[in-house]
């Protein structure tokens, strides 16, 4: 791992490091050192790193490497949960605990409590007391771009397993993945996965993974964004190594919209709508 700060581009330029372990069981180590240097800032989540892939289509820049994110799959009954920002396996604390009770198939398990909770925010729309939006998948799959670039951090998206598991967990023709709502999700949203799926054409590759591991109720992990386009998106194993990406809270342009209370889902509409015109000014 190079020590080198990567300056990058969203609207302003900032800047962010690289935390890399290479030894088994220590994904904690590695979101240790990213969240101790990020402080306020935030670590890349699977859609902030598409973003950059985007933005960068060199497979020699080091967006293109594996990383692991902070976009948590959580399968609650019949229902996934993606939450952008991570939710329950966020901390090195919790993936430690869940290291220690014994992981299912490379997922950590979930306590009664979180279960419950999880439960009760999919009817309500948000998490309890943090107040974490969760939109369900036929509302987020009509934000633009823009408008998923505001939402605030974390934000959960809700869909049935069913719909999650529409496509086999394997490489598929990206013609086939464009269909898929939990490629859409983990991308960042309908027009963020198209322009993906454009650039891995540019790339000249014709197929990429879309690969999950719910076979668990229950259980959570966190998602892998790999630089094998077979293996393309699939949920790591926490007790593997780890390759997290932060980004410094003091950097410039790295202000993000972390949520402290819940506004219902027009509310939110319109904080984003004066959150694109402070960008538009600001880029005049």
């Amino acid at each position: 791992m190079s020590d080198n700060a990567i300056i990058f581009q969203r609207i302003l330029n900032y800047e962010g490091k690289l935390f890399e372990t290479l030894r088994e069981d220590e994904v904690p180590m590695a979101l240790e050192q990213a969240q101790g240097y990020v402080k306020s800032g935030f670590v890349f989540t699977a859609p902030d790193l598409i973003e950059q892939r985007i933005n960068h289509p060199d497979l020699n820049h080091p967006f293109w490497n594996r990383y692991t994110t902070l976009t948590e799959e959580n399968r609650i009954e019949e229902t996934i949960l993606t939450f952008h920002g991570g939710y329950v396996f966020n901390t090195p604390k919790r993936i430690k605990t869940a290291i220690s009770q014994g992981l299912i198939n490379g997922a950590g398990r979930l306590t009664d409590k979180e279960i419950k909770i999880l439960k009760a925010s999919i009817k309500k729309g948000a998490i309890q007391d943090t107040q974490i939006p969760i939109i369900n998948y036929g509302d987020f799959i009509k934000f633009t771009r823009f408008q998923i670039l505001e939402l605030p951090r974390p934000y959960g998206v809700s869909m049935p397993l069913s719909q999650a598991q529409q496509l086999e967990s394997k490489s598929h023709p990206l013609s086939t993945l464009g269909k898929s709502p939990l490629f859409k999700v983990r991308a960042g949203g309908n027009d963020q996965a198209n322009i993906y799926l454009d650039i891995l054409v540019r790339l000249g590759t014709e197929s990429y993974g879309n690969r999950y591991g719910f076979q668990e109720e229950g259980a959570g992990l966190l998602l892998v964004v790999n630089d094998d386009f077979d293996y393309g998106f699939y949920g790591g194993h926490l007790g593997s190594h780890a390759l997290f990406f932060g980004v410094k809270e003091s950097a410039e342009g790295a202000t993000k919209n972390f949520i402290v209370v819940n506004p219902n889902l027009t509310e939110q509409l319109e904080t984003i709508k004066t959150a694109v015109k402070s960008l538009e000014t600001l880029c005049k």
